[in-house]
């Protein structure tokens, strides 16, 4: 009975440990598959995006290579056809910004956006990686930083060597984060989540994804996983490391990009990729209790029973081993045949989707997650067609059905193109393989998606430059073909073709020296190891010959210029590419210019001046016989091939040029400077009083031609005739000044008079005033019109033609006008300007000043309680009309040709009414000067219409006029402000300073004081600083001119405000004082008004600045 229990007692216990131990053993497969998948699975992602990577750099090094070699061939001036060129080429790179290039000081010299150049990068010292050896030039990245234009970016760079290897900078593109963000994205883990991260080659993070932002810039060279890469020596590795970034056990993926030096990495947190292993370990271990306890409970009732029942008990117990170990082994093979199935759908790159005859999904891998962007809870359970567009979605069903019953397939069994709708609603091209399974008696479908997004534009991208490659292959008039490493035709466009009488296909393959360059233009034989051509690609340097010959297919030679560049594949040169072009009619142009040259040579020598070539060196190429004679002291010294700069400097100390003494250096620099415009034509004085006009243009071909006159007779007749209009303008000056002086002292003291200052005037009183002023300021206007008169007539009228809005300007003449028309019952019509406002091109003070004649006239000639009218006319194409009519006496017939004589009145010399004579006779002289006409109609005893035409301007924008005051009213006095400020007044006539003492007598708060020459007066402003200094021109001694001078040249006296008070009313004069620093200019005879008007501006002015 004894031995009878403890068998089965032993029998349980080696069940039980059987079973733990194929549990153990089943455990430790299932964690070495589990970590062997995840290595996997992060290995094809690393390397997925390392392609990626290296593609678009590789694209963007050749770019940058190409760009840099184009810009070292491309002239200065030709740069913006390069931009253009450079910009087309840069749409086909995705995330391409930018392309510039800096010098050794990080200097940018050129770039595709134009507001780059001159940029200085120094100081962000983003590019001293590339200033290694050039052993180690190779494509580098650095970002993302901020850019100059403000945008972050990152950059992707080479050094830049010329043929000695010297470092010359660096050509860089400038790319949108987009790219790399969008690359980690692809490959970061789904299932479980990870992370994927690209480091620079001195192991800084670039980007990490997802929730990179604050890990970009941060070192990982201490990190443990890096470390074990590195010192596994390898370009791919798996490592497993406690990360210092977040303190987790990761495994990772490292990949060396061995185009950049760039690190891509992947990583999951080790403990999930465990996870599934722990929970089936728990499975195990759960079913191992249970078969446990099932064994001890049959060893129990097996002791309980009978000692009959032993024999019954040993078979059950050796079926139930049987079984146990069957069900543990079939268990045992269905996980595995699940964990490798589940790894190689997680891991797989390719989307997988299985479905039911319905259309159900059932199965949808990460990667097809990660292609469609749903979630596989999104989409199990649900129709597949939730993945298709319109109208591949509306006819899913329908097909299934069809297939049912038919069992006709159209995509079962055939890979295709085919498009995907993902969760953002984008639609992709994806290639789509389904094939059809059973699987427990039921029909299902396994689709297999890849999205082919990259793919389909790189295509694109890819037939866009072939086609971009054949247009400009096939629109050059030039010959262009390529050959390999063994002489053989590799390409050639139609222009080669054409030029060498071959069809294109016939040259295809045929080794080009010996099909077109076998033989010198004599006939000689041409080696092949002397052709320039197979140089370039031996030696790696690009060649151009300008003169030799191809032989066509007829046997004729082709005249040619030719350049030969080396195509390289990396660090391999693979051949070459030559491009030629026809110079027969080259050659032939050569000849007929050596036929003219001796033409020009005698041209030249018969040119009436002295002449001179230079070359773009600025070398003498070329001078006549006249040109020595200018300039004797040079005889010796001119010669072809010197340089231009040292035979001016050469004249310069021996004394050809007078201006140039004492600082010969600063003259030859600003010689330089005027030899080196495009064009230029200026005077130069030599010894003896000579003068020469100079006349330099600069040719197409770089060349200068200079014409040298000797003008010295003219400038002699042009100095007299300049004294004869200085004496004029002399004249005129002292004329203004003398004539407006006493005028000052009437009109002022007048008009103090006529304000009551004192006391109120009586009514004879202001009688009698009102004629001192009426006359005054009749006298000043005879002056002024005979002055102006005088000033037309000596050509020293000054005009500054501007667009002139007509609108103001005639309501400014109607206010000024009004009251005379008033005082006469005269209606005045005028137009108004809303929807267009017409303009002239004129000098808007004179123009002020002939409408205002013919107004003054309109209102004196015409009859009391008439009408003056004036219209605007810019109906006509060039110009604009404005008419002034009148209803007064008209002109006799007979009088109207005596209209624009000087001081000729027609008969109203004999009227009460007041007039010179020569304001129509200065209307006309005004506007003819401005390019317009004046005309006239008249009939005598209903009026007159006088017109002037005066060139239009583009029409300015209507609008609503600023409303203002009402013509004929008088603005309300109010009781001024005290200003308390201190004026100092340089004026040397006592009536002048007498008459601005009574007028600040009526300025409350100025306190006036008044000096007789200009010295005195800078010594007191030094002394005293007043608020405001009037000062006359005409001074004793110092002129008012050169006071002002001195005054805004002391910083003591720079700031005090200055206003002119002078009889000199010339614009030469009034331009000169502004241009000095005067902040205004009154003329004599003084407009109270205007003088208070200006010393309390100065007062108000001094206030806001305190």
């Amino acid at each position: 009975m004894t031995s009878f229990r403890s068998f089965p007692t032993l029998a349980g216990l080696i069940i039980v440990a059987s079973v733990a131990a194929m549990a153990s053993w089943r455990t430790w497969n299932d964690y070495v598959a589990t970590i062997e998948a995840a290595e996997t699975m992060l290995a094809g992602l690393v390397r997925s995006g390392d392609e990626q990577l290296t593609g678009t750099l590789r694209a963007i090094d050749v770019f940058l290579q190409e760009a840099d070699q184009r810009l070292s061939e491309t002239p200065t001036d030709d740069r913006p056809k390069l931009v253009e060129f450079l910009k087309k080429r840069m749409k086909a790179i995705d995330n391409l910004r930018v392309v510039f290039v800096t010098d050794q000081n990080d200097i940018v010299t050129f770039a595709t956006l134009p507001s780059l150049v001159g940029f200085d990068g120094s100081e962000r010292q983003y590019f001293h990686t590339a200033r290694g050896p050039p052993e180690q030039d190779r494509l580098h990245l650095l970002g993302p930083r901020v850019a100059a234009t403000g945008a972050q970016v990152v950059f992707a760079f080479r050094a830049r060597r010329d043929q000695n290897g010297v470092l010359q900078g660096v050509i860089a593109a400038t790319m949108a984060p987009a790219f790399f963000e969008d690359m980690l994205q692809s490959i970061a883990p789904q299932t479980p989540p990870g992370y994927a991260t690209l480091l620079s080659p001195s192991l800084d993070i670039i980007f990490r994804s997802p929730d990179g932002a604050g890990m970009i810039g941060r070192s990982l060279k201490e990190a443990e996983g890096i470390r074990q890469h590195l010192a596994s020596g390898r370009q791919d590795s798996v490592q497993h490391f406690h990360s210092m970034l977040d303190g987790v056990d990761r495994l990772g993926a490292f990949r060396t990009d061995t185009h950049s030096g760039a690190y891509v990495l992947v990583t999951i947190d080790r403990s999930k990729v465990l996870a599934p292993f722990k929970a089936r370990t728990t499975l195990h271990g759960s079913i191992f209790v249970l078969i446990a306890a099932l064994v001890v409970f049959l060893v129990r009732r097996l002791q309980a029973r009978e000692t009959a029942l032993v024999a019954s008990q040993r078979k059950l117990v050796d079926t139930n081993v049987g079984l146990a170990t069957e069900v543990k082994a079939r268990t045992a093979e269905i996980r595995d045949r699940e964990a490798r199935t589940r790894a190689i759908l997680d891991t797989v790159v390719d989307g997988i989707i299985v479905i039911d005859e319905a259309g159900i999904v059932e199965v949808f891998n990460p990667a097809a997650a990660r292609i469609f962007g749903h979630d596989a809870d999104a989409v199990m359970g649900r129709n597949v067609s939730m993945l298709m567009p319109e109208p591949d979605r509306s006819r899913h069903d329908g097909y299934l059905a069809n297939f049912r019953q038919t069992g006709k397939a159209t995509v079962i069994g055939i890979g295709r193109e085919v498009r995907g709708l993902r969760k953002d609603g984008t639609i992709f091209p994806m290639h789509l393989a389904v094939s059809e399974m059973q699987a427990n008696g039921a029909r299902k479908f396994t689709g297999v998606v890849r999205d082919i997004t990259t793919r389909k534009r790189a295509e694109a991208e890819l037939g866009a430059l072939a086609k971009e490659k054949s247009l400009l292959l096939e629109s050059t008039e030039e010959g262009i073909y390529g050959i390999d490493v063994d002489g053989l035709c590799t390409f050639v466009n139609g222009a080669a073709a054409r030029l060498l009488g071959y069809a294109a296909s016939d040259m295809i393959g045929r080794n080009m020296h010996d099909l077109i360059h076998h033989r010198h233009a004599d006939g000689s034989p041409y080696p092949v190891a002397s052709c320039p051509i197979n140089h370039a690609f031996r030696s790696g340097r690009s060649c151009a010959v300008e003169d030799e010959v191809f032989w066509r297919k007829d046997g004729r030679p082709l005249p040619v210029a030719y350049a030969a560049s080396p195509i390289r594949d990396d660090d391999r040169i693979a051949g070459a590419v030559v491009t030629f072009s026809d110079i027969t009619e080259r050659k032939r142009f050569l000849k007929e210019l050596q036929d003219s040259q001796t033409l020009l040579s005698a041209a030249i020598e018969n040119i009436p001046g002295g002449f001179i070539l230079v070359d773009a060196e600025d070398r003498v190429e070329l001078f006549n016989e006249k040109f020595k004679q200018l300039y004797p002291p040079l005889a010796g010294s001119l010669r072809r091939g010197a340089r231009f700069e040292d035979l001016i400097r050469l004249g310069a100390k021996r004394g050809v040029y007078p201006d140039a003494r004492d600082r010969i250096e600063d003259w030859v620099a600003a010689r330089m400077t005027r030899h080196r415009e495009p064009e230029i034509s200026f005077e130069e004085r030599l010894a003896n009083d000579q003068w020469v006009r100079v006349a330099i243009r600069r040719l197409p071909s770089g060349q200068r031609a200079g014409i040298h006159l000797d003008i010295t007779e003219l400038v002699r007749a042009r100095q007299e005739a300049d004294r004869a209009n200085r004496a004029k303008s002399d004249f005129l000056s002292s004329m203004s000044h003398e004539l407006r002086t006493p005028l000052n002292a009437i009109l002022g003291f007048g008009q103090l008079l006529e304000t009551g200052y004192e006391k109120p005037l009586s009514e004879k009183q202001k009688e009698y005033v009102g004629y001192i002023l009426k006359s005054g300021n009749h006298l000043l206007e005879l002056i002024t019109e005979v002055l102006d008169l005088a000033r037309i007539e000596a050509g020293k009228l000054s005009l500054s033609p501007e667009a002139v809005e007509l609108g103001g300007v005639i309501d400014e003449c109607l206010t000024v006008i009004e009251g005379q028309a008033e005082r006469r019952g005269i209606v005045l019509i005028a137009p108004t300007f809303t929807d267009r406002r017409p303009a002239v091109r004129a000098d808007r003070l004179r123009l002020r000043q002939i409408l205002l004649n013919l107004l003054s006239n309109a209102v004196k000639y015409n009859r009391p309680n008439g009408t003056v009218t004036l219209s605007v006319d810019d109906r006509l194409a060039e110009t604009v009309r404005i008419t002034v009519a009148d209803t007064g006496i008209g002109i006799p017939p007979h009088k109207q040709h005596e209209l624009f004589t000087p001081f000729s009145r027609l008969g109203a010399e004999t009227t009460e009414i007041e007039g010179t004579g020569i304001g129509l006779t200065i209307t006309r002289r005004l506007t003819e000067a401005m390019g317009g006409r004046v005309g006239f109609v008249s009939t005598q005893g209903e009026g007159s219409s006088f017109w002037i035409e005066v060139p239009r301007a583009a029409a300015m924008p209507g609008g609503v006029p600023e409303p203002g005051r009402e013509a004929g009213t008088v603005a309300p006095t109010t009781a001024e402000p005290e200003l308390r400020m201190t004026v100092l007044y340089v004026e040397d006539n006592p009536s002048n300073i007498h008459l601005v003492e009574r007028i600040a007598e009526t300025i409350p708060g100025l306190a006036l004081a008044t000096l007789p020459n200009a010295e005195l007066a800078l010594d007191m402003a030094a002394r005293t600083r007043p608020d405001l200094i009037l000062i006359d021109i005409n001074l004793p001694g110092m002129n008012g001119l050169e006071a002002v001078r001195h005054l805004k040249s002391d910083p003591a006296t720079r700031a005090i405000p200055v206003i002119v008070l002078s009889a000199d009313a010339t614009p030469r004069t009034i331009r000169e004082a502004l241009a000095v620093g005067c902040q205004d200019y009154l003329t004599k005879p003084v407009d109270v008004a205007r003088l208070r008007a200006a010393i309390r501006a100065v007062a108000e002015g001094r206030h806001a600045q305190a």
